[in-house]
């Protein structure tokens, strides 16, 4: 009966068969910390590979534990550099922005710069306009003046009527042939009575 305590490929097979089909029609309710995993296709194992042959590979096409190692580090390193190259960057955009800004305020600013430039050319302008009157007035003044020395009055001067007697003054000259009365000139005219 020894040499009988064994099973034989089929029975192991069979043997398996009915754990498995046990095991996957098993009603287990897990805990709320374990998650159950089916897998969607059936799990056949690796076969090694040959470390003689390499399945054709060279030992170059295999990572060495140095070189992974190596590129651990490469990376690490370059990790580092690519946050401070991004903390740069946001420092730039920052700098971008407020460069914008300014640039926005500087354009305003401009803009308000042009338009009181404009308001103070009209009234340059304008200003211009006035004095070139005033010239042309006081170019008219002194050609119609007459002169303190002396000159030839264009019209009639008619001086000012006053009481002022005792005051040396221009005065209206009346000349007539009729006895003067208040009906001619006023206070302060001469007049002068001829005969014809």
């Amino acid at each position: 009966m020894a040499d009988k305590n064994f099973l034989d490929t089929v029975g192991l097979t069979y043997l398996w068969a009915k754990i498995t089909n046990y095991v996957d029609n098993k009603s287990v309710t897990l805990p709320d910390n374990l998650v159950k995993h089916t897998a969607l296709s059936a799990v056949t194992a690796v076969e090694k590979i040959n470390a003689d042959t390499l399945e054709g590979h060279t030992s170059g096409y295999f990572a060495t534990a140095t070189l992974v190692a190596s590129l651990q580090e490469s990376v690490s390193a370059y990790g580092s550099t690519i946050v401070a190259l991004g903390t740069r960057i946001s420092d730039a955009e920052t700098a971008i922005e407020g460069l914008q800004t300014s640039l926005s305020l500087i354009s305003g600013n401009l803009e308000t710069a042009v338009s009181s430039i404009a308001t103070l050319k009209t009234s340059v302008e304008t200003l211009e306009t006035k004095v070139s009157n005033h010239t042309t007035s006081i170019s008219t003044l002194e050609s119609e003046k007459l002169s303190k020395s002396g000159g030839t009055m264009t019209g009639a001067l008619i001086a000012q009527s006053n009481d002022d007697y005792a005051v040396a003054q221009v005065r209206n000259i009346l000349i007539g042939t009729d006895d003067p009365d208040d009906s001619i000139g006023n206070d302060g005219d001469l007049y002068l009575k001829y005969i014809e």
